[in-house]
């Protein structure tokens, strides 16, 4: 199994280094950075898309994201719905 990961986040990077390592000794991890992995923002994307599904859900919706989406039905009809038709 390999691993891409860009190690943009410290404490984060550990934990799942740790982890993937332990639980997958022939893991190999590469750093990696967007431009040079491009299925990279395909993951950012998913994994934002899984967030906001999450805020929905609890109801941690910020009023900044509410109004970039256009609200909450807009997003998940326009946005998240058709995001996941395509989902693998």
């Amino acid at each position: 199994m390999v691993l891409h990961y860009d190690f943009g986040q410290g404490p984060l990077a550990g934990i799942i280094s740790s982890s993937f390592l332990s639980t997958f000794p022939d893991c190999e991890i590469i750093k990696t950075t967007q431009s040079e992995n491009p299925f990279m923002q395909v993951a950012d994307l998913f994994a934002y898309s899984e967030l906001l599904k999450y805020k929905i859900d609890k109801g941690f919706l910020t009023k900044s994201e509410t109004k970039f989406f256009g609200g909450i039905k807009n997003l998940t009809s326009n946005y998240l719905k058709s995001l996941y038709e395509k989902y693998l």
